[in-house]
C-alpha cells in the first residue's frame, strides 16, 4: 500500500486489512482525515515539513 506522506504506515498497522492505504482513499483510511496527507496535497511535502515542525516545537 502506498502513503501520501511517505511514511509506512501500512506495514506496522493490524488494521491494515480493513483499509486500502491513503493513496486509494485519497488520505482518508477508514474513513477519517489524515492530517499529513491533507496538508501535502494543500500545499506540497514541505508544507507539511514545516507544519511538522512547528508542532514539534510546541511541546
Amino acid at each position: 500500500m502506498l502513503s501520501i506522506c511517505g511514511a509506512e504506515c501500512c506495514g506496522e498497522c493490524n488494521r491494515r486489512d480493513a483499509c486500502s492505504g491513503c493513496v486509494k482513499t485519497k488520505g482518508h483510511p477508514f474513513g477519517g482525515t489524515c492530517i499529513a496527507a491533507e496538508c501535502i496535497k494543500q500545499g506540497n511535502l514541505e508544507v507539511f515539513k514545516e507544519m511538522k515542525e512547528t508542532l514539534i516545537k510546541e511541546f
